[in-house]
C-alpha cells in the first residue's frame, strides 16, 4: 500500500494512490501557480506496508517578462548620425541583458544604447530583454530608416592662379539614393576665413583670394532631412612673384657688372633680363658688361636693368634698377725746368724738372693716381713733380682709379728728351778661384770723354771701359761710375750692390786697448782662420803698411789724435784674401803733471810726458813774478824741465807757469800751457 504526495510550496498538495502512479512516469502532474514568486517543490512518497518513505524537493520561480522599445523620436536618421534607443520593458525579476539587434548585421548591448548606421536602408530593430532567472522576451520595430547624405561636389573654373585671383565655383552637389532632396550649401574660404550660403545647387560660387598662398575650400550641403554631407574640399593656389636683384649702381666700362638675383616665388621661375629695352638673358643671374663710348668731358652713361620674374603659374613682377657706367678720363699737362740748355731749348744736361698738373675727372671722386715717369720712378700723388738725372727720351704715364674702383690710363710718349754722356754700367763675379774678381764694363754708351769709377773699397779708377778688380775683403760693396761728356755734364751712375761670397777666409783679430793716449804702444794679436794656409798679414795703419809671413802679434803707437783705422789683410796660399777693421781711439789732449818734487828719490822729480811723442818741442817756465826760469828750444825727447835753472841750480818750492809748444811725429804741432807746483822737501 503506497502514495505519492506533492507538495506545491504555495500550500496546496496532489496526492496519488498507489494505483495512480505503480508504472513507468505514472505520477507524473502539473500544477498552475496564481501567483509569481520562488516556490519549494516536494515530492514524497509513502510505503504502508514496510513504512518506508523517501522524498525529494526543488526550487522553482514563477516570472513574468515583457519586452518594450520606448517610443522613437523619428522612424529615419541620417546615414552616420548617431540616435539613441530605449528599452521599455516589464519583468517581475531583475533583468539581465538588453541585446539589440539591429537589422544590419551587427548588435548591440545596454538600456539605452546609441548608435548610427553606416549604409543606408530600412532596418527592423529587435530588442530581446532577459532576466536573472533567464526568463527572455522580444519586441521589434519597424521600419527604421537611414536615409543617404548628400555628395558635395565643386567645381573651379582654375585652381591655381595670380593672386589677388578671383576664382567661379559651379556646385555640382547631388541628392544619393535614399537621401532628401537638397536643401542649403555652406561654402568656407580658408584665406580669410570667411563663408557663404546659397540654397540652389544651380546658383555658383564667387571668391577672389587677394594674398599668395595655398588655400582650402570646402563645401558642405546639406538636405531637406538635415543630413549633412562629407565636405568636399579643393586646393587653391595663388601665387605672386617677387622680381628683387641686387646691382651696384655705379658700374666700371668694360667690366662685368655683378647682379645677384633675389626674386622669390612659386618654383619653378623663369627670368629675363632686358638691358637698356632688349632681351639679353634668362639665366638666373645675368652679369651684363657695358662697352661705352666716351665723348669729350664725358663722364658717366646710364643703362636701365630690368628683371621679369616669372613663376610656375605664369605670374610675373618686374623690377628696374638703373646702372651708371663711370668713364674717369684723364687730362693733364707739364712743365719743364733745367739749366744746362741750349738756343733750342734742348736740355742738353740733366737734372731736368718735370711739374705735371692733373685735370683729370671721374663720375666719382678719383681715389688714385698711379704715376709712371719713364725713368723707374713713379708717384701716387694728385699733382707730382720728378726729376730727370739721366740722358735719355722719356715718357710719362698716369692711370687713375675712381671711388668705385672704374680705372682709365693716358701715355705721353717722348715728351722730354735729355742729352748728356750716356752708359749702361754693370759688373760680373768672375769665375776665379777666391771668387774676388770683378769685371766691370761701362756697357753701351755715347758722348763720354771722361770716366771716373768708385769701386767702394777706396779704389778709384778713371777713363776705363773695361776692367777687373780684385776685392780684398767679403763684403757687400755698392759701386758708381762718373761719365762726363765734352759739355763737362756730369752723370752719376750706382751700380747693383754686388757681395763678395765667403771663400773659407775669416780675417780676424784683437787689440790691447781701443781706447788709448797718444804714443802708447797698442799690440794687435791675430786670430785668423782660413780653409788653406795664410802665407801673409798685412797690417795697414795710418798709412802705413807691413807685411809679415808669420802670425805673430804685431804693436804700434799713435801720434793722432781722434779716430784710427787698423786694417788686417790675409792671404792663403792660393792668392785668396780677405779683410779685418777695428777703430782705435786716441785721445789728442794729452797730460802734463802739475806737481813735481825735486828731492831727487826718484818719484816725480821731474816735468815730463810718458810716451816719446814729439819729433821736438820748445818750452819757457816763468817763475810768478815773470822772470824766466828756463828757456829750451827744439829739444827732443820726454823730459821737458827738472826743476832746474839754466845755472843747474834747483829752484825753490813754490808755483811755476809753463808754455809749451811740440811738433809730432807726423809734423803737426800741439800748444799747452799751465802751472806746475814744485815741492822741495830738502
Amino acid at each position: 500500500d503506497c502514495s505519492m504526495i506533492w507538495t506545491w510550496g504555495d500550500g496546496t498538495t496532489t496526492v496519488f494512490d498507489d494505483p495512480d502512479f505503480d508504472d513507468f512516469n505514472l505520477g507524473s502532474t502539473s500544477h498552475s501557480y496564481s501567483t509569481y514568486g520562488s516556490f519549494t517543490i516536494t515530492q514524497h512518497i509513502y510505503n504502508y506496508t514496510t513504512g518506508c518513505s523517501d522524498s525529494t524537493n526543488k526550487t522553482i520561480v514563477i516570472s513574468a517578462i515583457s519586452a518594450g522599445i520606448a517610443p522613437l523620436l523619428t522612424d529615419s536618421v541620417c546615414v552616420g548620425t548617431l540616435f539613441s534607443i530605449a528599452e521599455n520593458s516589464s519583468s517581475t525579476d531583475p533583468f539581465s541583458s538588453f541585446v539589440w539587434d539591429m537589422g544590419d548585421g551587427n548588435t548591440t548591448a545596454g538600456a539605452n544604447p546609441s548608435y548610427f548606421y553606416n549604409l543606408f536602408g530600412s532596418y527592423t530593430i529587435q530588442l530581446t530583454a532577459t532576466n536573472v532567472v533567464g526568463c527572455a522576451a522580444t519586441t521589434t520595430v519597424a521600419p527604421f530608416v537611414a536615409l543617404a547624405n548628400p555628395q558635395a561636389t565643386l567645381n573651379p573654373n582654375d585652381n591655381a592662379g595670380c593672386a589677388p585671383f578671383p576664382v567661379q565655383f559651379s556646385n555640382a552637389s547631388s541628392q544619393l539614393n535614399n537621401g532628401a532632396p537638397l536643401y542649403s550649401f555652406v561654402i568656407n574660404f580658408s584665406d580669410d576665413n570667411s563663408s557663404d550660403t546659397s540654397y540652389s545647387v544651380a546658383t555658383p560660387f564667387n571668391h577672389t583670394f587677394q594674398n599668395v598662398g595655398n588655400y582650402s575650400v570646402a563645401l558642405t550641403v546639406t538636405d531637406q532631412f538635415g543630413c549633412v554631407s562629407n565636405p568636399a574640399i579643393i586646393s587653391i593656389n595663388a601665387t605672386f612673384p617677387i622680381a628683387n636683384f641686387i646691382a651696384d649702381s655705379v658700374a666700371c666700362n668694360h667690366e662685368a657688372v655683378p647682379v645677384l638675383n633675389g626674386s622669390v616665388g612659386y618654383n619653378p621661375m623663369t627670368y629675363q633680363w632686358i638691358i637698356d629695352g632688349a632681351l639679353q638673358g634668362t639665366a638666373i643671374n645675368y652679369s651684363p658688361t657695358f662697352h661705352d663710348g666716351q665723348q669729350p668731358g664725358q663722364i658717366s652713361q646710364a643703362h636701365t636693368v630690368l628683371l621679369i620674374a616669372t613663376d610656375a603659374n605664369g605670374c610675373k613682377d618686374s623690377l628696374e634698377q638703373q646702372v651708371i657706367v663711370s668713364l674717369p678720363y684723364i687730362d693733364l699737362d707739364f712743365q719743364l725746368s733745367g739749366a744746362a740748355t741750349n738756343a733750342n731749348g734742348d736740355y742738353l744736361c740733366p737734372p731736368v724738372f718735370a711739374t705735371f698738373a692733373n685735370n683729370s675727372n671721374s663720375f666719382g671722386t678719383i681715389a688714385n693716381y698711379q704715376w709712371s715717369f719713364g725713368d723707374g720712378k713713379s708717384s701716387t700723388l694728385e699733382n707730382p713733380s720728378n726729376t730727370y738725372v739721366f740722358p735719355g727720351t722719356y715718357d710719362v704715364s698716369l692711370s687713375i682709379t675712381d671711388e668705385f674702383g672704374c680705372q682709365t690710363d693716358s701715355i705721353l710718349a717722348d715728351f722730354l728728351t735729355v742729352f748728356g754722356p750716356t752708359a749702361n754700367p754693370t759688373w760680373t763675379i768672375t769665375d776665379s778661384i777666391c771668387g774676388q774678381e770683378v769685371l766691370f764694363d761701362l756697357g753701351a754708351n755715347s758722348g763720354i770723354t771722361a770716366i771716373s769709377w768708385n769701386l767702394d773699397d777706396g779704389t778709384i779708377v778713371t777713363d776705363s771701359v773695361l776692367f777687373s778688380h780684385q776685392y780684398i775683403a767679403v763684403s757687400s760693396y755698392q759701386p758708381t761710375v762718373s761719365v762726363w761728356d765734352q759739355n763737362q755734364c756730369q752723370i752719376d751712375y750706382s751700380l747693383n750692390p754686388l757681395t763678395i761670397a765667403p771663400n773659407g777666409m775669416n780675417a780676424l783679430f784683437i787689440a790691447s786697448d781701443l781706447s788709448v793716449e797718444m804714443g802708447e804702444l797698442v799690440t794687435f794679436t791675430d786670430q785668423s782662420t782660413a780653409s788653406n794656409p795664410i802665407v801673409s798679414w798685412t797690417w795697414e795703419m795710418e798709412n802705413n803698411s807691413s807685411t809679415f809671413f808669420t802670425n805673430a802679434a804685431y804693436s804700434s803707437a799713435f801720434y793722432n789724435g781722434g779716430e784710427t783705422t787698423i786694417t788686417l789683410i790675409i792671404t792663403d796660399s792660393l792668392g785668396c784674401t780677405d779683410s779685418y777693421e777695428l777703430t782705435i781711439s786716441v785721445n789728442g789732449d794729452f797730460q802734463l803733471p802739475n806737481v813735481i818734487t825735486t828731492d831727487n828719490d826718484g818719484i816725480n822729480d821731474i816735468f815730463s810726458y810718458q810716451y816719446d811723442i814729439f819729433k821736438s818741442f820748445d818750452i819757457v817756465i816763468v817763475n810768478r813774478w815773470g822772470n824766466t826760469i828756463i828757456q829750451k828750444t827744439t829739444e827732443t825727447g820726454t823730459i821737458f824741465w827738472d826743476g832746474k835753472t839754466n845755472k843747474g841750480e834747483t829752484v825753490s818750492d813754490g808755483v811755476y807757469f809753463y808754455l809749451f809748444e811740440g811738433t809730432l811725429f807726423n809734423g803737426s804741432k800741439l800748444k799747452k800751457d799751465g802751472f806746475i807746483h814744485v815741492v822741495n822737501n830738502k
